[in-house]
């Protein structure tokens, strides 16, 4: 509080949180916000995360009978946030981590989660876009038909756009 007094330091502490993420103008107030970079950091916390505790039997559920990995993520800017998962058995896998992040135009939960969010959650996507493979969605065109697609089709895929021998599927 004594910082935020002196206006200099206040700027300064704002352009500091900005520029390490943890805070972002928010464009249709103006006014800055909290980003879950914070919440990465204090992944402990996910435990008391009504989400996660609401949700963790459907993801047991669907993690039994398929044998494979199951993911739950958040939608953080352009990235997702993994609040949960549940690894597959399997000798080949995803190897993510609670708490870790991908790019939601590559990976399969993201596109699920960008199907259903409004267009002042896809500006900032759509003026970051970047290639992480050859098979990455690098226009944005084609990556709002393909999360149009998703809510009739009731999942998405990627195929090797984050990390180019992985696959994926998210139900949305």
């Amino acid at each position: 509080y004594q910082v935020l007094r002196n206006k200099r330091h206040g700027k300064r502490l704002f352009r500091a949180l900005v520029n390490q993420g943890f805070a972002r103008r928010n464009d249709d107030t103006g006014r800055y916000e909290l980003t879950m970079e914070l919440w990465g950091l204090g992944s402990g916390l996910a435990s008391r995360l009504d989400v996660r505790v609401e949700a963790l039997s459907f993801v047991k559920e669907l993690a039994e009978p398929t044998q494979e990995t199951v993911h739950l993520s958040l939608l953080d800017g352009v990235e997702v946030l993994y609040i949960e998962k549940i690894d597959s058995p399997q000798p080949v896998r995803a190897y993510t981590t609670v708490g870790g992040r991908a790019p939601a135009q590559c990976v399969a939960t993201g596109k699920a989660l960008l199907a259903w969010a409004r267009e002042s959650t896809l500006h900032p996507v759509k003026n970051r876009l970047k290639a992480y493979t050859p098979r990455s969605p690098v226009k944005f065109g084609d990556l709002r038909r393909e999360a149009d697609e998703v809510p009739a089709q009731g999942y998405a895929c990627h195929r090797g756009e984050w990390r180019e021998p992985v696959v994926g599927g998210a139900a949305s």
